[in-house]
């Protein structure tokens, strides 16, 4: 068995849910705003998570690998799956979070990562992102490798990795970066880039989207994918394999823990037919000469033309009906619409607790899912704002729908005014598709295996 020697220093995020209901939030093109005054007025959470990151990550991966590992100057440990420690992490990180985003509140100084010989001869050494790279750290690595013929160095750089790295880059057997300028000229080693929602390892290219809305930081994300790509390398799986069980990982890792190596396993076995279901599925479902009825109450009637039905909601024995005269169930999931601060434009709810739901429903018997937006067409209408927040609400549900097995119907209708003329609708319906397909290419949904509609009011 191979002993990792892990290089990095050990984080505490606190994770500080703020209520909306006594948080005053603001909205513009980008991002979500709260206005903190130092003045002793109060901004009240109602939920309060802390978890390890950093370094344990990498510990917690190599553990459901089954390899042995152990952070360098730390006594951190996995003990029945959980990570343990008996002192303080190396530092703190808080964040404050909305939904699904957060502002982070890290240390402005981070100590310096310590050295510590091991007592058994590591066979790789894993410099992780989080490590603080001093002379005296470098120096050290240097010399145990010099010491040490047989020990493999791997080192994660991001853009901000210092120069005084630069000679671990040049010994390094394995690289994560994000950055490929950082890698030497003319380079023969092996190199994960790691990008957003790219990953390309050995010739290999796959896509990834945080799908799950884990609040997880973009250095935790990294983490996440560069140890699982390292760790089943070690264990024999391909580049593409490995780069899978990553997506898989990163995909479906929340802030209770990463995912052990069976049930990697298993999620990609189930990924693998899924994809070819869905493809399957959708092609019956928008098949020629079939149609699509949307229901309010039970069916007695089925019109053999049928290929799917849209029930409003998950009765069983609707379920079970429609399955047995071979007609696909589908549901309809957003929750109704909520204005924009200050404007008549709206956006759907519920995509919060939707993968949860939506893991239900296919057990249930489900296959298909709508999820509508409204947009108001005007003189002055829609917004880029608005027009932005709900391709991006309906991007990242076709995603999660796809990755639950289901195949998303999307479906935006265009409200538009007694004034406004068939050009003006071309043209609006032209540029909301536009940034629709361009977010759903961006995060990863399959077209293949989606259905888009655009309808008039």
């Amino acid at each position: 068995m191979s002993n990792i020697l892990i290089v990095g220093n050990v984080y505490k995020d606190v994770y500080l849910r703020l209520d909306e209901r006594q948080n005053h939030f603001e909205r513009d093109t980008d991002s979500d705003w709260l206005d903190l005054q130092f003045n002793g007025s109060t901004y009240p959470f109602f939920r309060r998570t802390s978890i390890y990151s950093g370094a344990a990550v990498a510990l917690e991966i190599c553990s459901h690998f089954d390899l042995q590992a152990h952070i360098s100057g730390n006594e951190l440990q996995m003990k029945q799956g959980q990570l343990t420690h008996h002192g303080a992490p190396d530092t703190y990180r808080y964040l404050l979070c909305r939904e699904s985003t957060s502002a982070i509140i890290p240390s402005s100084q981070q100590p310096p990562t310590r050295w510590q010989t091991p007592d058994e001869r590591a066979h790789w050494i894993f410099v992780d992102r989080s490590a603080v790279l001093t002379h005296h750290l470098v120096q050290a690595i240097q010399q145990y490798l010099q010491a040490n013929s047989s020990t493999r160095l791997v080192v994660c750089a991001n853009k901000y990795f210092p120069e005084i790295g630069r000679p671990l880059l040049d010994q390094a057997s394995l690289i994560f970066t994000d950055d490929p300028y950082l890698l030497p000229p003319n380079t023969r080693k092996q190199v994960c880039i790691i990008s957003d929602h790219i990953l390309r390892f050995d010739q290999c290219v796959q896509t990834w989207h945080s799908q799950r809305l884990s609040l997880m930081t973009h250095a935790t994300a990294y983490s996440v994918i560069a140890t699982t790509v390292f760790a089943a390398f070690l264990q024999g799986y391909s580049p593409q394999k490995a780069l899978l069980f990553a997506k898989i990982n990163i995909e479906n890792t929340t802030l209770n823990g990463s995912l052990s190596q069976q049930h990697l396993i298993s999620l990609y076995q189930k990924e693998q037919l899924g994809h070819i279901n869905l493809h399957m599925l959708a092609a019956s479902l928008f098949a020629p000469n079939k149609k699509i009825l949307a229901v309010t109450k039970p069916i007695t009637d089925l019109d053999e033309h049928l290929s799917g039905v849209i029930l409003d909601n998950n009765d069983q024995n609707d379920i079970t009906h429609l399955i047995s005269h071979g007609i696909i169930p589908g549901i309809r999931i957003d929750q109704g619409l909520t204005n924009f601060s200050n404007s008549e434009e709206t956006y759907p709810l519920g995509i919060e607790n939707l993968p949860k739901q939506l893991d239900q429903y296919y057990d249930q018997g489900i296959r298909f899912a709508k999820w509508q937006a409204v947009l108001k067409l005007s003189e002055i209408t829609p917004t880029i704002l608005a027009i932005e927040k709900n391709c991006d609400l309906l991007a990242r549900y076709a995603k999660m729908c796809q990755h639950a097995y289901l195949v998303p119907i999307v479906e935006i209708q265009i409200a538009r005014d007694a004034n406004c003329t068939t050009k003006q609708y071309d043209t609006t319906a032209e540029r909301v598709l536009d940034c629709l397909l361009s977010r759903m290419q961006a995060i990863g949904v399959d077209l293949e295996a989606c259905g888009i509609i655009f309808t008039r009011i």
